[in-house]
C-alpha cells in the first residue's frame, strides 16, 4: 500500500511516497527553500550582458543571479541570422527571449538556459519549436493514440513536435491519453499568450511545482492514502482527484517522518545496501564521481558460473538504479560488478543499456574500463539529494537536513509541551547559519543560541 505524505518546515518541504507494507521510501522530493531547483523552469528573460569570450550571454530571468545562454541557443531564441561575427555585434540592445533551464546552478556555476522548450509528462514530451512525431526506440508496437495525433493537433491548433515516451508501450490500447496530451498543449498555449504583453522577466513554468510533483507520483504508482498537515494541501490533493476520506489531516505538530519512522537519514548517509537474497553493494558519492562496489555475499544459485554472475549483477542493478534515482545522483558513475572483465558479455551490457540504465533515465553507458569497471554517465541537471541538503557540497555537511530535523523537534516542543524557553547548543556551522538566516522565527519559543565547543555533535537542546 502506497501512502503519500506532505510535510512542511521553514527549511524544506517534503513530498514522500511510502510503501507501508515494505516500510520503504518509494519516491521522495525535497524542496529546499534556501536552494531552490531551477531545472526545466521556463523563463521570459532579458539579455543583459553579451560576453564574446564566453561565446554567450547572461540573461536576467528575475532571479538573484543571471543565467547563461550559449551562442547557438541565443541565436535561435532571438531568431538572428547565422553569422561568424562576435555576438556583441549581432545582438542589438537588450532584447527579451524565451528559454528553459537545461542545467541547474551547481557549485558556483551559473544555471544554463536553452532555446528549445520541452514540456514533459509520463507518456509525452511536447516540443513546440520542433516538427513531426517521434517515439522511443523501446516502443515496438503502434499504439492507437498515434493514429489520431495529427487530427488532435489540428483541433487544438498545435503546430509543434512530439515525442512518445517509452512508458506508452505499457499503456493498454483502450486507455485514452488525450487529456494528458491536451494538458501539455494548453499549458504551452498559455505561455505563448502571457509573453505577448510581458515586458519584464518572469518564470512562466515551474517544473518543481508541487502539483506537478504529486501528479508524477500518481502516474507511476497507485496511491491509496495521504497524510498532510495543512488544509491547503488537502485542497490541493482534492483538485488532483483524491477523495476527502482518502486524506488525513494531522494537526499534532509531531513530524510525519518521525511518526511513521521513515528513515531519511539512512537514505542520505548509508553506504552499504543489502538485498534479502544476500547480494549487496556499497555506494560512495564523491565530488567528482560515484563509485559502486557489488558483493555476492551468501547468494545461492544452481546456475553455472557465467550465468550466475550475470544473474547476480542484473538483480543488484535494479537496486542500484533505484538508489541513484532516489538520491538524484548524476555525473560519472563507476560500478565494480561481480566477476572479471571477461564476464561483461555483449548481451549483459545490452540488457543494462536497454532495460536498466536507459536513455529515458538520462544514462549513457560508456563501456568497461581496463580495470574492469563499468563506466556510466548520467546527465547532471542539478544537485543530488545529498548536495541539495548540504551548504558545503565538498564536505556533504547535510546542514539543511539537520536544520529540518531540528525544526521538527522545536515545533513539537512549542506546541505539544509547556516549554516556553529553550537553550540550543550548536556546532559552529549550524550556529553561523542560524544567526544569518533565522529559520525558527515562526515558532512561539524563546530560543537562546550557544556555540557548542564539542565537535562530536551538531546540536543539543536544554529546556528551561
Amino acid at each position: 500500500m502506497s501512502h503519500l505524505m506532505i510535510e512542511r518546515t521553514s527549511i524544506c518541504d517534503m513530498i514522500i511516497l511510502f510503501d507501508v507494507e515494505a516500510h520503504e521510501i518509494e519516491k521522495i522530493k525535497i524542496l529546499n527553500h534556501y536552494v531552490p531547483s531551477l531545472y526545466n523552469n521556463i523563463y521570459w528573460g532579458r539579455v543583459v550582458n553579451v560576453v564574446d569570450h564566453l561565446n554567450g550571454a547572461f540573461i536576467d530571468v528575475g532571479l538573484n543571479e543571471n543565467v547563461f545562454m550559449p551562442r547557438n541557443d541565443l541565436v535561435r531564441a532571438l531568431k538572428l541570422p547565422r553569422s561568424k561575427s562576435p555576438l556583441s555585434q549581432i545582438v542589438k540592445g537588450k532584447p527579451m527571449l524565451l528559454g528553459q533551464i537545461s542545467v541547474d546552478s551547481y557549485q558556483g556555476k551559473s544555471a544554463r538556459l536553452k532555446s528549445d522548450i520541452a514540456l514533459t509528462s509520463l507518456h509525452f514530451v511536447l516540443l513546440p519549436f520542433s516538427k513531426g512525431i517521434k517515439k522511443s526506440k523501446k516502443i515496438n508496437i503502434i499504439h492507437p493514440v498515434e493514429a489520431v495525433l495529427n487530427d488532435y493537433f489540428t483541433q487544438l491548433d498545435y503546430h509543434g513536435g512530439l515525442i512518445l515516451r517509452s512508458a506508452i508501450a505499457d499503456v493498454p490500447s483502450h486507455m485514452d491519453l488525450s487529456s494528458e496530451l491536451e494538458e501539455l498543449i494548453v499549458e504551452w498555449q498559455a505561455i505563448q499568450q502571457e509573453i505577448k504583453l510581458l515586458n519584464h522577466a518572469k518564470c512562466l513554468y515551474e517544473a518543481d511545482d508541487e502539483k506537478r510533483i504529486i501528479k508524477s507520483f500518481m502516474q507511476k504508482a497507485t496511491i491509496d492514502t495521504c497524510t498532510v498537515t495543512r488544509l491547503e494541501d488537502r485542497d490541493l490533493l482534492m483538485t488532483l482527484g483524491f477523495k476527502r476520506l482518502e486524506i488525513k489531516i494531522d494537526t499534532s505538530h509531531v513530524s510525519l517522518i518521525k511518526k511513521n519512522a521513515i528513515n531519511i537519514d539512512r537514505l542520505l548517509t548509508e553506504n552499504v545496501w543489502s538485498q534479502s537474497n544476500g547480494l549487496s553493494f556499497t555506494l560512495d558519492e564523491l565530488e567528482a564521481f560515484t563509485i559502486i562496489d557489488v558483493n555476492s555475499g551468501h547468494y545461492q544459485t544452481t546456475k553455472k558460473r557465467q550465468e550466475a554472475i550475470v544473474e547476480m549483477n542484473l538483480k543488484i542493478s535494479t537496486s542500484i538504479l533505484d538508489l541513484i534515482k532516489k538520491r538524484n545522483i548524476s555525473g560519472n558513475i563507476l560500478i565494480d560488478y561481480i566477476g572479471h572483465q571477461t564476464d561483461y558479455t555483449d548481451s549483459f551490457l545490452k540488457t543494462l543499456e536497454q532495460n536498466i540504465f536507459t536513455k529515458d533515465e538520462d544514462f549513457t553507458l560508456v563501456g568497461v574500463s581496463s580495470l574492469g569497471l563499468l563506466e556510466l554517465t548520467r546527465k547532471r541537471t542539478g544537485a543530488s539529494l545529498v548536495d541539495l541538503l548540504s551548504e558545503c557540497i565538498s564536505e556533504r555537511d547535510l546542514i539543511y537536513w539537520q536544520l529540518t530535523k531540528l525544526y521538527g523537534e522545536l515545533n513539537y516542543m512549542a506546541y505539544e509541551t509547556r516549554t516556553e524557553k529553550v537553550t540550543l547548543c550548536l556546532s559552529e556551522n549550524l550556529y553561523i547559519f542560524i544567526m544569518n538566516h533565522h529559520p525558527f522565527e515562526d515558532l512561539p519559543l524563546k530560543i537562546i543560541y550557544e556555540k557548542d565547543k564539542r565537535k562530536n555533535r551538531l546540536y543539543s537542546l536544554k529546556t528551561l
